[in-house]
């Protein structure tokens, strides 16, 4: 007869990598985008004018360039920045386009951070 630890161990033996990880704020994004537009051919110079664009993403960019990560209690109000916040030590800047680094298959990845409006 198998024990209750032996199968809780044998279940977590396995653990599944997702190939995509999102830092979702609300679902109501996904019904925002334009059908017609096409993320794949943006260019740097896109994304870089997209996150500026947008009034959150801006603070996290100019914090994250100046390499200082706020107090908690400094945060404006609001769960996109309290999200942010929690991952500030993965966040990077790239060619001035804002990533979040993640580690995959024993390979780090860079994972846009994608403004509300995509």
């Amino acid at each position: 007869m198998i024990t209750k630890e032996t199968l809780h161990a044998l279940c977590n033996l396995v653990s599944a990598q997702p190939f995509v990880e999102t830092l979702c704020l609300s679902a109501d994004v996904v019904a925002d985008i334009d059908p017609g537009s096409d993320i794949a051919k943006m260019t740097d110079r896109d994304w870089r004018v997209a996150q500026y664009n947008d009034p959150v993403l801006r603070k996290w960019i100019k914090t994250v360039r100046d390499k200082g990560k706020p107090n908690r209690q400094s945060l404006p109000k609001g769960k996109e920045h309290l999200a942010i916040f929690r991952t500030f030590d993965k966040l990077c800047l790239q060619r001035g386009v804002l990533y979040r680094r993640t580690r995959a298959d024993d390979h780090d990845k860079l994972q846009l951070v994608l403004p509300k409006s995509h």
